[in-house]
């Protein structure tokens, strides 16, 4: 039996401000009127403008992928999606208590139980109780 924690994630990306985060990592941020941009983390970007920030993640459109606040952390840090969600609570001072959703416990348990199985008849009815008289 495992135990695993699982995080609010949809939460945790509303909560975060790309341009943050994006400058928690060490990525420059450029901004051109209300246009915000990044070097493209995934390639070898040398041109601002092609990586736009919005409010939860950004969008290069030379790679033409969009990613959230998560996948950015994932992808400079190179960790997981639970690392990069403690790392974005971390820097915002939030507990990660609050955005768990609840410890599933992974146990191998059969889809049908015993009582399913007799309904539709792969289970060997239950043994006659014998007569006591």
């Amino acid at each position: 039996m495992t135990k695993r924690t699982l995080y609010d994630f949809k939460s945790i990306i509303q909560m975060a401000d790309a341009e943050i985060v994006a400058e928690s990592l060490g990525l420059e941020v450029r901004t051109r009127g209300r246009t915000k941009s990044i070097l493209c983390p995934l390639h070898d970007d040398h041109h601002f403008g092609s990586c736009q920030l919005f409010e939860t993640g950004f969008h290069c459109y030379v790679c033409d992928v969009t990613h959230d606040t998560i996948s950015m952390v994932k992808d400079v840090l190179n960790c997981n999606a639970k690392q990069a969600a403690e790392y974005i609570l971390k820097l915002y001072g939030k507990s990660t208590n609050k955005y768990k959703q609840e410890t599933i416990s992974k146990i191998n348990k059969p889809i049908l139980d015993n009582k399913k199985l007799q309904l539709i008849g792969l289970a060997p009815a239950k043994p006659a109780e014998e007569n006591r008289y």
